[in-house]
């Protein structure tokens, strides 16, 4: 292994631990509750973000397959 790959794999579990450590350190904190209207904030958020990808990637797969992708084919004059 080169040591370029060491140092990006270690940065990487760097940031994988940190990814799990922050918001573990952030729900066991004391200290007053979560509001209910941030739950509600982030229920319609994450729905949101689904249904836009959901039709995107809907979208997608149907101008694959009625070839809207394809590129132009122009008729040679005669």
């Amino acid at each position: 292994m080169r040591a370029a790959s060491a140092v990006l794999i270690s940065a990487l579990l760097a940031l994988l631990w940190g990814a799990g450590y922050y918001p573990y350190r952030s729900l066991t904190l004391p200290g007053e509750a979560t509001p209910g209207n941030s739950y509600i904030a982030l229920a319609l958020g994450v729905g949101f973000s689904l249904t836009i990808a959901c039709s995107l990637v809907t979208l997608v797969f149907y101008c694959s397959r009625h070839g809207h992708d394809e590129p132009r084919r122009y008729r040679k004059e005669r």
